[in-house]
C-alpha cells in the first residue's frame, strides 16, 4: 500500500509552548486511521495542520506534511484551495461554529460541488439531496432551505458530513463527527463514513477519544499524549493489549460508573405545566417542537431527558432556562413563574451542547467564567480571580488557561469552561444540553461525578 499522506518530524508551536512534538505518521490509500487521545492532547491540532488551518501569526511549525508527495506547508493559498474540499475534506467537531449563520444550508452544502466539480446549481442541489437522504435526513429539500440556527446540533453535523463527502475526496479528516449526535444516529453515521471509505477508496483519519469505537471502525490506531505519539499499531491490538498508559486510561474510562441516588422525601423545585412550542419550518409547515409537556424536577435529583436528534430536547431546555418563551404553558420555580422573576438566571444555569458557539471569542477565559458572577454580585478583583481559579480547578482545568481565548483551547477544554461558567454562581438547577459527548471518557466520568 502506498502512503497517501506522510507526516515527517512535524512539530507545532504556540509562542514558547510545544503543541505537537516530532510527529511521524503515514496514512495509506483506502485505510481508516484513528487518532485517539485525551482532551488537549493535540489530536485536533494535528488534524487542522494537515489542511494548514492554524493561524500562521499565532502558530509556528517545523517539519513536513506531504500529500501525494507534495509538501502542504510549501503551497500557496491558491494551490491549497484546490486541495481543501476537493482532495481532502474535513468534518469539524462543532458544525455550528463554522457554518455561515446568514446563509441557508442549501447554498453552503452545494458550494463544494459548484466550485470543484463545475456543475450548475440545480444539478448540485439534486446531487446533495441524494447524499442527505443517505444521512437519514427525511426531507432534504426543506433541510436545504433552513438556516443553521434552525437545526439541532445533530442535524447541523449531518450537513457538515455531507459537505466533506460531497466531492469524494481522497482523504476525509473526521474530528469527532458523532460527538453531537444521538446514540441511534451515531451508528448509522459511522457506518456511512466507513462505507464511503471502503467503497470509494477514501482514506479516513478519524479523530476520537473512544477506543471502543476505534477497535470496531479503524484499521490502525495512533495514540497521542501531550502532543507526542506514544503508541501506534493495529486498532484491535491497541484496544486488546495497550502498551501505553494513555491507551490504558482511555479504555478504563470508557466504562462509566453507575450513579444512582434515592429521590424519596425530596420536594419539587421545578414544575413544567402543559408546555408547547410550535413554529414554521422553511416550507411553511408547522413543527411541534414541544407539545403539551408536563413534568416535575425534584430537589437534588438528576433527571434525564432522552430523544433522537431533532426531537425537541434542546427547545425544552431553552424554555426551562428562560432563553425562549413557550407558545403556551408555564415553568414554575418553587411555584413562581420564571418569566416574572428578575433573578431567575441566578437559580438556573445552562451548559450548552456546542461550547464554541456560545463562548465570546473576544473574551478571555477568566472573564467568560466570571461573567455570571459579575452580573449577580460584584466582587473585588482578588476575590473574583480566586473564585475563577477554584471553578477551573473543579472542572479539571489548569488556572493558567484563564488568560487564553476560546479558540486556543480544545473542544473538551471549552466544554469544561462552559461548565465552570454555569457553576460559579451556585445555581439551584443546571440544565445540561448534551455536553458530555464532546468530552473524553475520563473527563466524562469526572463531569458526572462533579
Amino acid at each position: 500500500m502506498n502512503a497517501l499522506l506522510k507526516i515527517r518530524d512535524f512539530s507545532l508551536f504556540c509562542g514558547q509552548n510545544k503543541i505537537l512534538d516530532n510527529i511521524n505518521m503515514d496514512v495509506f490509500e483506502g485505510e481508516i486511521l484513528a487518532v485517539a487521545g485525551e482532551s488537549g492532547s493535540g489530536k485536533s491540532m494535528l488534524a487542522r495542520s494537515v489542511l494548514r488551518l492554524n493561524d500562521p501569526d499565532e502558530f509556528r511549525l517545523e517539519g513536513k506534511i506531504l500529500f501525494e508527495e507534495e509538501d502542504i506547508n510549501s503551497l500557496s493559498e491558491k494551490e491549497l484551495a484546490k486541495i481543501r474540499g476537493a482532495k481532502i475534506g474535513m468534518i469539524f467537531q462543532e458544525p455550528i461554529s463554522y457554518l455561515n449563520p446568514v446563509l441557508k444550508m442549501g447554498r453552503q452544502l452545494t458550494e463544494a460541488y459548484i466550485k470543484h466539480k463545475k456543475v450548475r446549481k440545480n444539478e448540485a442541489a439534486l446531487l446533495m439531496e441524494g447524499l442527505l437522504e443517505k444521512l437519514k435526513i427525511n426531507n432534504p429539500s426543506a433541510y436545504m432551505k433552513s438556516y443553521p440556527h434552525q437545526l439541532s446540533g445533530g442535524m447541523a453535523q449531518r450537513g457538515a458530513i455531507a459537505i466533506a463527502a460531497s466531492c469524494r475526496p481522497r482523504i476525509i479528516i473526521a474530528d469527532e463527527p458523532t460527538s453531537s449526535l444521538d446514540v441511534i444516529t451515531q451508528a448509522s453515521i459511522i457506518k456511512l463514513i466507513r462505507d464511503l471509505a471502503r467503497v470509494e477508496g477514501i482514506s479516513l483519519i478519524f479523530i476520537t477519544h473512544d477506543l471502543q469505537l476505534v477497535s470496531k471502525l479503524a484499521d490502525r490506531a495512533v495514540i497521542i499524549e501531550k502532543g507526542r505519539i506514544v503508541e501506534e499499531g493495529c486498532a484491535r491490538k491497541v484496544f486488546d493489549s495497550p502498551k501505553s498508559k494513555a491507551a490504558s486510561c482511555l479504555i478504563r474510562a470508557s466504562v462509566m460508573s453507575n450513579f444512582k441516588e434515592s429521590t424519596e422525601h425530596k420536594k419539587t423545585i421545578l414544575e413544567l405545566r402543559n408546555l408547547s412550542m410550535h413554529y414554521k419550518n422553511g416550507r411553511g409547515n408547522i413543527v411541534r417542537a414541544v407539545d403539551d409537556i408536563s413534568m416535575e424536577v425534584l430537589e437534588g435529583e438528576t433527571l434525564g431527558i432522552l430523544g433522537e436528534s431533532g426531537s425537541g430536547k434542546t427547545t425544552l431546555a431553552r424554555i426551562v432556562t428562560g432563553i425562549q418563551k413557550p407558545l403556551s404553558g408555564k415553568v414554575l420555580l418553587e411555584g413562581r413563574d420564571i418569566f416574572k422573576l428578575k433573578d431567575y438566571s441566578r437559580h438556573v444555569q445552562m451548559v450548552f451542547q456546542d461550547p464554541f458557539s456560545f463562548l465570546d471569542p473576544q473574551m478571555k477565559i477568566e472573564d467568560i467564567v466570571a461573567e455570571g458572577m459579575d452580573m449577580i454580585a460584584r466582587k473585588n478583583r482578588h476575590g473574583r480571580a480566586k473564585e475563577v481559579a477554584r471553578c477551573l480547578q473543579k472542572v479539571g482545568l489548569d488556572e493558567s488557561l484563564k488568560d487564553r481565548y476560546p479558540h486556543q483551547l480544545s473542544g473538551g477544554q471549552r466544554q469544561r469552561v462552559g461548565i465552570a461558567r454555569a457553576v460559579i454562581v451556585n445555581p439551584r438547577i443546571i440544565v445540561c444540553d448534551e455536553p458530555p459527548p464532546i468530552l473524553t471518557p475520563s473527563r466524562r466520568c469526572g463531569y458526572w461525578s462533579f
